[in-house]
């Protein structure tokens, strides 16, 4: 017999909280303190903030594969296959943007050039939308498992 689905998933909370303080944060000091988002304490709290997000997709997976082992998760209709690997793939692509514009400032290049500038920009914004999706998909496969349990 599988064991039942807890209401709440905690691991997942905190580290959603915690991405979404990284988020805050990144405003606050990107756009309401004014230090702006190519300057150094932008880029870090930028770059701390794709760290919790990181870290929130990764319980994420963890979860669902105790989903899958423990509890006897449904299997997912295709159409929400479909937008878990679309919203995987931006979050992938909004990551190798940032990762590519660090780079690129480390080894070569100021924070104001626009090989620097234009994917950090860009990667900041796809992998907050497919955060927020990922976000979803699990969301959805969680209640799933919670109705069928029921």
């Amino acid at each position: 017999m599988k064991k039942e689905l807890p209401h709440r998933d905690w691991p997942t909370l905190i580290t959603v909280f915690l991405a979404l303080g990284g988020i805050g944060m990144m405003i606050i000091f990107s756009g309401l303190i004014g230090f702006g988002v190519h300057s150094l304490v932008g880029k870090i709290s930028l770059y701390i903030c794709f760290g919790l997000q990181l870290l929130n997709i990764l319980v994420i997976a963890m979860r669902r594969h105790i989903l899958k082992r423990k509890y006897n998760e449904p299997k997912p209709s295709k159409k929400m296959h479909r937008f878990h690997g679309i919203c995987f793939g931006i979050w992938l692509l909004g990551a190798l943007l940032l990762s590519f514009s660090l780079v690129c400032h480390i080894f070569w290049l100021k924070a104001t050039e626009p090989l620097v500038m234009y994917p950090c920009v860009i990667g900041a914004i796809l992998s907050l939308v497919g955060w927020l999706g990922l976000l979803a998909a699990f969301h959805r496969r969680r209640q799933a498992t919670l109705l069928s349990q029921k």
